[in-house]
């Protein structure tokens, strides 16, 4: 059965299927039609497709969840805690489109397991209300949350965060350290440009 017969069927778990079909031009429109569909129930599988070979079906897979808005972001969190890192990738690009702040602690809690410089992207994409919980985050149990927390810090540049980053690079991990020191680094480097171009206007 071809797309838009299961698309005008509204038969979700059909287009499903497709989305591993070896003809990458099926996998697409099955992509767009579940989108269209907006069934949140297929937020996994699409976040599948976020990690395709073809770039086309990883901006339809995107595209697609996007269009559902705010209600797949809680099936987007669940996928976070999927065994296999690249569905959790898949997510994590998913919700830096969404930037809905109900996913900062779940995403710090994935600094865990998860690919560190896409959390962090994520994390800068939500904005502002992030930066709190990172602070937070410097001072949690597990190193890799406090190394993904000094790492987002220093890309975000808040002056604020100097402060904190400065205890952490006393934390009893050396990689924390480390980080929190690049960190600082980046954050008054960015700040010395800042008042040098202010100078020159």
């Amino acid at each position: 059965m071809d797309v838009q017969t299961l698309k005008n069927d509204c038969d979700v778990e059909g287009l499903v299927k497709l989305l591993t079909d070896d003809d990458r031009s099926v996998r697409e429109n099955a992509v767009l039609a579940l989108g269209d569909l907006g069934d949140v129930s297929c937020a996994l599988p699409l976040a599948q497709r976020l990690q395709d070979d073809y770039l086309d079906i990883r901006i339809a897979a995107c595209a697609s969840l996007i269009k559902m808005g705010n209600q797949v972001v809680e099936p987007l969190i669940q996928v976070l805690k999927d065994e296999n890192c690249i569905v959790r990738e898949g997510a994590v690009q998913a919700l830096e489109k969404l930037r809905d702040t109900r996913a900062i602690y779940p995403l710090i809690e994935a600094f865990k397991d998860t690919n560190r410089k896409r959390i962090s992207d994520a994390l800068r994409s939500i904005g502002s209300a992030s930066f709190f919980p990172l602070i937070d985050a410097l001072k949690n149990e597990d190193s890799r949350i406090r190394v993904g927390a000094a790492k987002t810090l220093g890309d975000m540049k808040n002056p604020e965060a100097i402060g904190p980053l400065l205890k952490a690079t006393k934390d009893n991990e050396l990689v924390v350290r480390e980080y929190a020191r690049a960190a600082i680094y980046m954050i008054k480097r960015h700040n010395l440009k800042n008042q040098l171009q202010s100078k020159t206007k």
